[in-house]
C-alpha cells in the first residue's frame, strides 16, 4: 500500500507546528506521485488528535496507540513505526527536524536499511525517475545538495521548521481513520519514566509566527546599540531576531538567530538591519513577503534579494525612524 506518509508530533495533546507544514509538502509529493497522503499519530488516547488532523486534506489517519505511548520514548516509537512501515510501506515519510525526530528518525532509518537526509529546506518528487528529491544546503550555506536514496524505500527526510508553511484546513472532506491497537508490538520496556517537569522558558524569544521581524546583524556592532534597536521593534510591534554574526557579537542570545541553523521564518515584512545577506541567513527568511535592507555597504549581497533598501549609516537611519513612528 505505498503512500507518502507525515508523522504527526504531538506536544501537550496540540499538533506541532511544523507538522502542518510538512502536510503541506506531503499534500504537493502525494499530487506529484497519485499516491495516498497519510497522517500517522503515535500515542495514547489520540482521539482529540485525530479529531484535529481529519480537519486537513489528508486520505488516511493512521492512530498507533497504546498506553506506553503516553511520553515519548525512543525504542517504542521505534517500534511503532516501524510495524506501520512493515504493514503499510510508504514510499517515503516525511520528519520535522525537532529533537525529538532526530533523536527517532536516524534509529528507524536505520532500523529499515534505508537512507535519512537530515535539514531539509525542499522536497520534490521526480516524475521520470518517480524518487523524492531532498535539498538541503552544504559547506556552510555556500551549495546546495540534492539528494536521492535511489535503492532503499522508504526514503525518509527530516525538514526544518518554518520551510513551508501551514496546511489549510478542508471543508467537505473525508479521511480514512485507522486505529492500531499496538499491544503485540510491545517490548519488555528498559527505560522508564518517572517524572517529567517542565522547563520555563524566557519569553524574549521569536514569536511562531511573527509578523514583523527586525533582524540585526554585525552592522549593529555594540551592546549599547540594543536599546535603540528594541525601541524600534517595539514601535513596530515586531520581533527582533538575529544573524549567527550578531550572536557571535553576544548581541543577543542564540536562540534570537534567523536562518541555516536557527529558525526559518514567514513574516509579512523583514527589516534586516546591518545584515550583509550571507546565504545562511537568507534560507531563515526566504518566505518573507517583503525584505528591507538596511546597510552601509553598496555592494551588500542583501540589496539583490531585498524588495526595498537604504543604504546609510543604520545608527543615523532608525533614530529618524523612530521620530516618525
Amino acid at each position: 500500500m505505498s503512500n507518502i506518509s507525515v508523522f504527526m508530533e504531538v506536544h501537550n495533546g496540540q499538533l506541532r507546528n511544523v507538522s502542518l507544514e510538512l502536510l503541506t509538502a506531503g499534500h504537493q509529493l502525494a499530487a506529484d506521485a497519485h499516491e495516498e497522503l497519510v497522517a500517522v499519530v503515535v500515542g495514547n488516547q489520540n482521539d482529540a488528535v485525530i479529531e484535529q488532523l481529519v480537519q486537513y486534506p489528508v486520505d488516511r489517519v493512521v492512530s498507533l496507540e497504546h498506553f506506553s505511548y503516553e511520553n515519548y520514548a525512543t525504542e517504542f516509537y521505534t517500534d511503532a513505526l516501524y510495524a506501520y512501515i512493515c504493514q503499510y510501506q510508504p514510499q517515503c515519510v516525511l520528519f520535522g527536524a525537532t529533537f525529538l525526530a532526530k533523536d527517532l528518525a536516524p534509529r528507524l532509518a536505520a532500523r529499515c536499511k534505508t537512507g535519512l537526509t537530515a535539514e531539509c529546506t525542499s522536497v520534490s518528487y521526480e516524475q521520470d525517475t518517480g524518487k523524492i528529491l531532498w535539498s538541503r544546503a552544504g559547506f556552510g550555506g555556500k551549495m546546495m545538495a540534492d539528494i536521492v536514496c535511489p535503492d532503499r524505500l522508504p526514503q525518509m527526510g527530516t525538514i526544518r521548521e518554518g520551510v513551508y508553511k501551514k496546511i489549510k484546513k478542508a471543508t467537505g472532506h473525508s479521511a480514512k481513520i485507522v486505529r492500531w491497537d499496538m499491544a503485540e508490538k510491545i517490548k519488555l520496556e528498559r527505560v522508564r519514566l518517572l517524572q517529567k517537569t517542565a522547563k520555563i522558558l524566557s519569553k524574549q524569544q521569536i514569536a511562531d509566527e511573527p509578523e514583523i521581524v527586525v533582524g540585526l546583524g554585525r552592522g549593529v556592532r555594540t551592546l549599547d546599540r540594543i536599546d535603540m534597536m528594541m525601541d524600534f521593534a517595539d514601535a513596530l510591534d515586531a520581533e527582533l531576531g538575529a544573524s549567527r554574526g550578531a550572536c557571535e557579537l553576544r548581541l543577543l542570545p542564540e536562540k534570537f538567530v534567523i536562518g541555516q541553523n536557527g529558525r526559518n521564518l514567514h513574516p509579512k515584512i523583514y527589516i534586516a538591519c546591518g545584515i550583509s545577506g550571507a546565504a545562511q541567513h537568507m534560507a531563515g527568511i526566504s518566505g518573507a513577503d517583503c525584505i528591507i535592507a538596511i546597510n552601509s555597504d553598496p555592494n551588500a549581497p542583501i540589496f539583490k534579494v531585498a524588495d526595498y533598501g537604504i543604504c546609510g549609516d543604520l545608527h543615523s537611519i532608525i533614530p529618524a525612524f523612530l521620530k516618525l513612528i
